[in-house]
């Protein structure tokens, strides 16, 4: 689909997830509400968001977020910040978010409500510009774990550690591709190797969006 949001299921439930939406000023508005109404259409349980959600500054968060006010989420709205979150101003955009319903997670895990408090979504501090502390993400989580984080390389960070699944954003399908979809510019080096998609980790599996939002003009 246009709009890359992704949705996986527990028990019957369904989890959304979405990143890298870059609000102002290189997206223009109408992405953004097309990945409302997508996540919307999606009628989520548990809505995921991967960081990066504005491009250098804080003010466009304030734009944002009130698209997707009335994406349903009785079990639980969770965020984590991206690089470019941080580079702005993390204590506005933190605000914004948990005005708007969202937990933000910072190297911790919060259960579901029950009878779901048997999975933890555990939220890992962005790998570039953040302070990411693998052990108290995952300290004290549930039997089911899902990582929530803004790059892959943050799987380098997690070396072994058990989770189900891991989902995160920033490699924006590789910032310049070939014809066909291969990434020649990456941000990091995992992102050429899980540039987007879907990928089987032995055991774990690891979901990659290419975010919504561009962070370069036209």
């Amino acid at each position: 689909a246009a709009v890359a949001s992704c949705a996986a299921s527990i028990g019957d439930e369904r989890v959304a997830f979405v990143s890298d939406l870059h609000a102002e000023p290189t997206t223009h508005p109408s992405i953004l509400q097309a990945a409302a109404s997508a996540l919307r259409a999606a009628s989520p349980d548990v809505l995921l968001f991967g960081g990066d959600y504005i491009y250098l500054h804080a003010e466009g968060i304030h734009d944002l977020l009130p698209r997707f006010a009335d994406v349903p989420a009785p079990l639980g709205r969770f965020a984590v910040f991206g690089n470019h979150d941080l580079w702005s101003h993390d204590g506005a955009v933190r605000g914004a978010l948990e005005r708007a319903g969202f937990r933000v997670l910072v190297n911790e895990n919060v259960a579901l409500p029950a009878p779901y408090d048997q999975v933890s979504i555990c939220g890992l501090d962005d790998p570039w510009v953040g302070q990411p502390d693998v052990r108290a993400t995952f300290d004290g989580a549930g039997d089911v774990k899902i990582l929530l984080m803004h790059a892959p390389e943050g799987m380098i960070l997690a070396g072994d550690e058990p989770f189900d699944v891991a989902v995160c954003g920033h490699t924006h399908g590789g910032h310049i591709a070939l014809p066909g979809g291969v990434p020649i510019i990456v941000a990091g080096p995992l992102s050429r190797r899980y540039s987007d998609g879907s990928h089987d980790l032995g055991g774990r599996s690891l979901i990659v969006s290419r975010g919504i939002g561009a962070t370069e003009s036209a």
